[in-house]
């Protein structure tokens, strides 16, 4: 349906990559600077700096391996196309994430899974976040000035942040979500992770994926 795959990793076993290039995805080696997000940078740099390529794109979403995929991929598709129906042809630059935080005190969209439509492409802030942002630091410094960061750069510039499952909607009519955040010890909204604290009420609202971190770390997140 149009969507040109990109993997892009550290190694890939040589079966796979074959496997993934005789399906027509794009396969991109890259040394694991800056992480998920550093990889964000590479490619949005690469694209703007391939103007026949950059000139063809409609939309862009960045997916890190963060998640596994718990329902059938037409579930996850049918997100991609909500957000391609309402914000691929809109003249508002727009990025749209499946969730939202403020933790850490800034409201932000959180980066495993982000859509840019066309609008916010073209936008000088768009460029001007990649060129400024720097893949050194540790974790945190990546998250603050990364994921955290884009959502406020392109706040301070009119951009519309979107997201499928906003956590004010499901603290307002969620109780499990209450109750779940409760046995957490968490009470107040900038702690909450929702990907990580919420994730069972997630799902059953239709969230199509689980962190790895939930099934890698069961003492942590109670089971």
């Amino acid at each position: 349906n149009g969507w040109q795959v990109v993997v892009s990793s550290s190694f890939l076993a040589p079966s796979l990559s074959d496997r993934l290039t005789h399906n027509g995805v794009q396969v991109v080696s890259r040394r694991n600077l800056g992480l998920c997000i550093g990889a964000y940078r590479d490619l949005a740099l690469l694209l703007a700096y391939t103007p026949a390529a950059y000139a063809s794109l409609r939309s862009i979403i960045f997916i890190n391996d963060s998640c596994l995929l718990l329902h059938s991929p037409r579930q996850l598709l049918q997100h991609l196309e909500l957000w391609s129906n309402n914000y691929e042809l809109s003249q508002q630059p727009t990025l749209a994430g499946l969730t939202d935080s403020v933790e850490r005190s800034s409201y932000h969209l959180q980066s495993f899974f982000l859509y840019a439509n066309h609008s916010l492409l073209q936008h000088p802030a768009w460029l001007r976040f990649w060129l400024n942002f720097s893949v050194e630091g540790s974790k945190d410094e990546l998250i603050n000035y990364g994921e955290i960061g884009l959502s406020q750069a392109l706040l301070s510039e009119g951009v519309i942040l979107q997201a499928s499952f906003p956590l004010i909607r499901g603290l307002l009519t969620d109780p499990s979500m209450a109750d779940e955040l409760l046995r957490y010890g968490i009470n107040y909204p900038h702690q909450v992770n929702q990907s990580l604290f919420c994730w069972t009420s997630l799902i059953r609202r239709g969230f199509p994926l689980v962190k790895k971190h939930v099934l890698f770390d069961l003492v942590e997140n109670h089971g």
